[in-house]
C-alpha cells in the first residue's frame, strides 16, 4: 500500500513538471536568440510554420538560420509564427522570412500582413527585407500572401508555377556586384522556381545561364532599403559542397550589404566647426577658416563642400561665397571694420546608393576693427653749446689777466714771473675749450 502510495505521489509530481515545463516548450510566437558576444550582424529569421509540414520544417526551414548561425560574427533572433514588434527589429541587418503555404486568411498569414507597416519603416532605414517563397504549384497560398505583403511595403513580384530546363544558375556581377562578391557562375540548386515583377526598380540576382528570362532570385527598392524574393524554399539544400558554401556566401553578402544600407541612411557625419578669429585689421587682413568632416560607414564616400557668408551669428538663410568649394576658406582681404559670420555647408554622397546628406557647420565670427592712426615723434631738439670767438678768448683772458694781476699785487711778492705763466696757461685753456666745442658740434 505504501509503495503505491509513493508511486502515486511520483506520478503526480511528474505531472506537475509536465505542466510547468510544456508551455515554455510550446510558446512559438516569441523570438528566440542564439546568443554570439562577438556578433557584428544581426539576422531576423520568422518562419511560418502553420500548415508546414514536418518534414520541411526539419529538412528545408533550418538550413538558412544554421547556415547564418555558423558565422562567426552573426547573431540570429528566430521567430516562429506570432505578430512582429517593434522591439523586435531594433538592431536587426536583415529580416528573412519563409512562408510555406500560409495563406492571407490564416492566423499565420494574418500576423504576416499586419507586419506590413513595420516592415515597410524597416526598409525605409535602409534595411533588408527577404521573402522566401515556393513553388506555386506547392504553395500558391503562400505565395499570394508574400505577394500581398510586398504590395502592402511597395514593392511587387509573383512565384510561378513554370519549371526551369537547366539549373546551372549564374549571378548578376554587373547590376549587384554587392550581392555576388565571391561568388562564381556555377551554382546549382536542389530546385527552384521563377519569380517575375513588373517594379521598374527589379533587378535579377541569380538566373539560369541557358534561360535569362528565368530567374530565381529577384531584388528590388523599397523605400530606402530592398525587398528579395527567392521562389523556391529548396534553392539552398543542393547537398554538394561547393554549392553549400556559394550559398553561404550569397547568403552573407545579402546580410552585409543590409547592414552597410542602414549605415547610409542612418550615418554619423561629424563636422568640426571653425573657429573664431579676432584682431584682423582693415586693409591688413589675413588668414583662415577651416572645417573637418568625418563619417562612420564602411562604404564609399565623397565629401563636398560649399561656405557661406552671413551677417548674424547663424549657419542659415547665408549668402554663397562664389568658389569656396574646400574644407578651407580664405578670408576675404578687402573686409572693411566689422563682424562677419561664415559656415560650412557639408554633403556626403554614396555612390551607387542614390543617397546623400547634408549638414552644415556653426558659424565662425571674423572680427575686423579700424586701424589706429599713430602720432609722429617729436624730434630731439640739441642745444648748441656757446663757443667763445677768438677775440672774445682773447678778451676773457685780458680779464681774466687783469683779476690775476689784481690778485697779484694784493698778494705778497716773491719775484719771480708766476703772473706770466698763469696768463699764458689761462689762454692756452680757453684755446683748447674752444677746439673742443667746434668739434662735438661739427658731430
Amino acid at each position: 500500500m505504501k509503495q503505491n502510495g509513493k508511486r502515486i505521489a511520483s506520478f503526480l509530481l511528474a505531472m506537475v513538471m509536465m505542466l510547468c515545463i510544456v508551455p515554455i516548450m510550446g510558446s512559438s510566437a516569441k523570438a528566440d536568440e542564439v546568443e554570439n558576444t562577438e556578433a557584428k550582424y544581426k539576422v531576423l529569421y520568422w518562419q511560418i510554420t502553420e500548415n508546414a509540414n514536418s518534414y520541411d520544417i526539419a529538412n528545408y526551414y533550418p538550413l538558412v538560420r544554421e547556415y547564418y548561425e555558423s558565422m562567426e560574427d552573426v547573431s540570429v533572433v528566430t521567430k516562429t509564427n506570432g505578430t512582429l514588434t517593434k522591439e523586435e527589429l531594433e538592431g536587426i541587418n536583415i529580416v528573412y522570412i519563409i512562408n510555406f503555404k500560409a495563406d492571407k486568411y490564416s492566423e499565420s498569414g494574418k500576423n504576416l500582413l499586419a507586419a506590413a507597416s513595420l516592415l515597410k519603416e524597416y526598409a525605409k532605414a535602409g534595411g533588408r527585407v527577404v521573402m522566401n517563397g515556393e513553388h506555386a504549384t506547392y504553395s500558391p497560398e503562400g505565395n499570394a500572401c508574400f505577394s500581398a505583403l510586398a504590395e502592402a511595403m511597395g514593392g511587387n513580384f509573383t512565384i510561378t508555377s513554370r519549371n526551369a530546363m537547366d539549373k546551372v544558375m549564374e549571378f548578376n556581377t554587373t547590376d549587384k556586384a554587392e550581392l555576388t562578391e565571391s561568388l562564381t557562375s556555377d551554382f546549382v540548386p536542389l530546385c527552384y522556381a521563377v519569380v517575375t515583377s513588373t517594379n521598374e526598380s527589379a533587378v535579377w540576382v541569380v538566373r539560369s545561364k541557358t534561360d535569362s528570362t528565368a530567374v530565381m532570385v529577384l531584388d528590388q527598392k523599397v523605400e530606402n532599403g530592398y525587398l528579395t524574393v527567392f521562389a523556391d524554399i529548396n534553392w539552398i539544400a543542393s547537398g554538394n559542397e561547393a554549392n553549400n558554401a556559394q550559398a553561404k556566401q550569397f547568403l552573407r553578402n545579402l546580410l552585409i550589404d543590409s547592414a552597410h544600407n542602414q549605415e547610409v541612411f542612418n550615418p554619423n557625419l561629424t563636422i568640426t566647426d571653425p573657429e573664431d578669429v579676432t584682431g584682423l585689421v582693415e586693409g591688413e587682413i589675413s588668414g583662415e577658416l577651416n572645417v573637418t568632416a568625418s563619417v562612420d560607414v564602411e562604404v564609399e564616400y565623397a565629401f563636398t563642400y560649399q561656405w557661406y557668408k552671413n551677417t548674424t551669428d547663424s549657419n542659415e538663410g547665408g549668402e554663397l561665397v562664389e568658389g569656396a568649394t574646400s574644407e578651407t576658406l580664405t578670408i576675404p582681404t578687402d573686409l572693411t571694420a566689422g563682424s562677419y559670420y561664415y559656415y560650412c555647408e557639408v554633403t556626403v554622397d554614396f555612390p551607387g546608393r542614390d543617397h546623400s546628406l547634408t549638414q552644415c557647420s556653426n558659424a565662425a565670427e571674423v572680427q575686423v576693427s579700424t586701424p589706429v592712426e599713430e602720432e609722429p615723434e617729436e624730434e630731439e631738439v640739441i642745444e648748441e653749446e656757446e663757443v667763445a670767438t677768438p677775440d672774445e678768448a682773447v678778451v676773457i683772458a685780458t680779464e681774466t689777466k687783469a683779476e690775476s694781476d689784481s690778485v697779484s699785487e694784493a698778494a705778497p711778492k716773491t719775484g719771480d714771473n708766476s703772473g706770466v705763466v698763469l696768463l699764458t696757461l689761462i689762454m692756452l685753456l680757453s684755446a683748447g675749450a674752444m677746439f673742443f666745442s667746434k668739434k662735438n658740434f661739427n658731430k
